[in-house]
């Protein structure tokens, strides 16, 4: 039920509320992320080692996101995540 929140109905809600220019529909979106628990995936695993503050969906996507536009291409020194494991 949560991946479907998580992959369907936030991202539908989301952008049909900037659609709208309804803010109060993307908050909403949002604030459903920031409900549901952090997704386990191979992705997210990685991460684990940061001992995020009360991690959640919302979490997760934002470190899909920055894996998928950073890590892969390894832009490690253009984020701030990356550049403090170098500095570790």
């Amino acid at each position: 039920m949560d991946i479907l929140l998580i992959n369907v109905v936030v991202p539908m809600l989301f952008s049909y509320g900037k659609r709208m220019q309804n803010f109060h529909l993307v908050s909403r979106a949002t604030g459903i992320l920031e409900q549901i628990d952090m997704e386990n995936n191979r992705i997210t695993k990685k991460f684990l080692s940061l001992k995020l503050e009360k991690p959640s969906a919302y979490t997760s996507q934002a470190l899909i996101q920055l894996h998928n536009t950073h890590c892969i291409y390894k832009h490690c020194l253009q984020c701030a995540i990356g550049l403090q494991l170098i500095k570790q």
